[in-house]
């Protein structure tokens, strides 16, 4: 995506560690995605982001994140709870959410499913496997995959 071109995805990735958020938000603007990448570090910057949406870089065009990377290891409340109030939130019960867990275990694959979870992904190792899963994340949610609009849309008054 080069400087001048707007931004169409706005994705959303909870994550703690600043050295895989990092790699992430590296990986995501090498491959030039048209994506605006927001940032929390807990359930509380997560729950605070949602409810003060219209504040974010995103907000002009949309209503809520496209697309949520959550990982399930989190300080405080885990990974599950944020999950749990991301899908009781109203406007966000058909949000993609993608888990990345450092868990390859089959009962926190199963769990995330079951508790709404689009996608587990086990987070890339090396930076190539990183380029990788970003480009099969494009290939997939945004080249091929529709998924419900949070563009935000002006009403006409009767």
């Amino acid at each position: 995506m080069s400087g001048t071109e707007q931004a169409n995805y706005c994705w959303l990735c909870v994550e703690d560690s600043p050295e895989d958020y990092d790699v992430f938000k590296r990986t995501v603007k090498k491959a030039e995605l048209p994506v605006t990448l927001l940032h929390c570090r807990d359930i509380e910057e997560t729950i605070d982001l949602l409810d003060n949406f219209d504040d974010t870089s995103c907000a002009e065009r949309k209503v809520g994140p496209d697309i949520v990377f959550l990982d399930l290891n989190l300080p405080g409340a885990d990974g599950y709870h944020v999950l749990k109030k991301i899908r009781a939130r109203q406007g966000m019960k058909k949000t993609p959410i993608i888990v990345l867990s450092t868990s390859s275990n089959q009962e926190d694959v199963c769990k995330a499913y079951e508790m709404g979870a689009n996608c587990y992904i086990a987070k890339p190792q090396d930076l190539q496997s990183y380029k990788e899963m970003v480009e099969a994340l494009k290939m997939f949610w945004i080249d091929q995959a529709m998924i419900p609009k949070t563009i935000k849309r002006q009403f006409d008054a009767f």
